[in-house]
């Protein structure tokens, strides 16, 4: 019987090696690598629907909505102090202290704030109208104090946008063929703030 030597544990341990490589092969043709798919964007559902803008649709105003005692925007500074008498406050200024041009003219009332415009040789005219007290009746016959859902039953026919970060609504249209906005502020669904102005912007 031939004695077994170095040489011959070399030689078994080549071989093995040989059938580990060989088998490894085998099993990698059988089995090749997956293909890292990746994750696909979760689809749109009922409960998370896809986030997509809204188109701004415009409201409609008649004309002189949103007056006061008859006074409406474009009214002139003397039909208005004919109509409910002189201010408490008056102030003026110019081109020079605001970024705008022409002058401006502030007329304030217990509760009621106008603003007024005029680019000469024009008059001046209303351009921005603010009630914030309850002795004021603004068509279509809302006023600070009511209830928020009386209010927007009053206005359902515009287009209302709601931010509750400050608690206001706000619509903007056309009245006349001008761009104009109004806007409602509340308080614990209580209204304490309708304005309008015309949209310079």
């Amino acid at each position: 019987m031939r004695k077994i030597g170095i040489k011959d544990f070399y030689r078994w341990g080549a071989w093995l090696l040989c059938l580990l490589s060989l088998s490894e092969f085998a099993c990698s043709r059988q089995n090749p690598p997956q293909k890292e798919i990746p994750p696909s964007a979760p689809k749109a559902t009922a409960e998370s629907p896809p986030a997509l803008p809204s188109p701004q649709v415009e409201s409609s105003f008649p004309k002189d909505f949103f007056s006061v005692n008859g006074i409406s925007l474009w009214s002139s500074q003397e039909a208005v102090i004919k109509k409910i008498g002189p201010p408490m406050k008056t102030k003026r200024w110019g081109e020079k202290d605001s970024m705008m041009p022409g002058q401006h003219l502030k007329l304030d009332y217990s509760g009621l704030s106008l603003d007024f415009y005029k680019d000469p040789p024009k008059d001046y005219y209303i351009w921005k109208m603010e009630v914030t007290g309850k002795n004021w009746s603004v068509s279509p016959g809302i006023q600070v104090g009511m209830e928020l859902k009386e209010v927007e039953n009053k206005l359902k026919s515009l287009n209302l946008q709601r931010d509750p970060e400050d608690n206001s609504m706000s619509a903007c249209g056309l009245m006349d063929g001008t761009d104009v906005c109004i806007w409602i502020k509340f308080k614990d669904h209580i209204v304490t703030e309708l304005g309008i102005l015309e949209d310079w912007s």
